[in-house]
């Protein structure tokens, strides 16, 4: 889990696969005035839940914690 503040609001992504150095598959929460705790990330509604960054997408993201991907993270990775 990682945060990355944009203007005056935080921006937190799980990330769900890294891809060779290429790109980071990421699901997205809404965004927060402020850094959310490890046990806040639950809380927060998912905006999107998968999209591609670039690897050199993130400036200067901030580490949150760790968590496992879980069949539920993986609602917008997979298509039918």
């Amino acid at each position: 889990m990682y945060t990355e503040k944009e203007g005056k609001v935080y921006q937190t992504l799980k990330q769900l696969k890294k891809e060779k150095q290429i790109a980071f598959h990421v699901k997205a929460y809404e965004e927060s005035t402020s850094i959310p705790e490890a046990n806040e990330i639950g809380k927060l509604k998912v905006q999107i839940y998968h999209f591609p960054i670039d690897r050199k997408g993130f400036n200067q993201p901030k580490f949150i914690s760790n968590s496992r991907v879980t069949e539920d993270d993986l609602l917008g990775y997979f298509l039918l």
